[in-house]
């Protein structure tokens, strides 16, 4: 704790917030994938965005309201950023997704 190693923090937990669906999204570029980035970056739906080195330029984690919304989103506002020419979604199903339950405190 004392070297910053480790931090607590509070995390919120999405489907108790009453969203309904979550994906991880590969995004393919033809452009710099940090402009693409700044884009999503700025979005509600985006909880993070990652740069990768391999066949998706950047992976988004979204949560949306539902699954409608998931698909709106990603066909409305992800592949109308320039420079993104693919998206894959790989959506998280079940009851207790995202939920990790260590037990602690």
């Amino acid at each position: 704790m004392e070297t910053k190693a480790v931090q607590v923090v509070g995390v919120t937990d999405p489907i108790a917030m009453g969203n309904q669906a979550m994906a991880l999204l590969g995004i393919r570029a033809d452009a710099d994938p940090r402009a693409i980035a700044d884009v999503l970056s700025r979005q509600e739906e985006v909880i993070y965005v990652v740069l990768t080195a391999g066949p998706y330029g950047l992976f988004a984690e979204v949560v949306c309201a539902s699954p409608p919304d998931l698909l709106d989103f990603i066909n409305d506002v992800v592949r109308d950023i320039d420079g993104v020419i693919g998206v894959d979604a790989f959506p998280y199903f079940g009851i207790h997704t995202h939920r990790f339950l260590w037990g602690v405190g």
